[in-house]
């Protein structure tokens, strides 16, 4: 996920958990992490805002969904 890489601070990073901050949230020090954790599954993408930092939190989901937008037909979102 070139895009994460290029738009996020990366704390950790597996093949299929991200823990993601806003670059300009790091400051040259590390967050209290995870801002937000994204799970790669084959049914989608789960993120999770660990209920911290809501308002980062938000514009990472922003910049999520807006990639999505424009690399796919159409974004289905679902609380759980």
């Amino acid at each position: 996920m070139h895009f994460l890489q290029r738009r996020f601070a990366i704390a950790e990073s597996n093949s299929s958990l991200w823990h993601v901050a806003l670059k300009d949230s790091v400051n040259n020090s590390q967050p209290d992490w995870p801002l937000v954790s994204l799970a790669f599954e084959a049914k989608g993408i789960y993120f999770c805002d660990h209920l911290t930092a809501t308002n980062e939190a938000a514009i990472v989901f922003r910049h999520l969904i807006d990639f999505l937008l424009l690399t796919n037909a159409k974004v289905e979102i679902e609380e759980l």
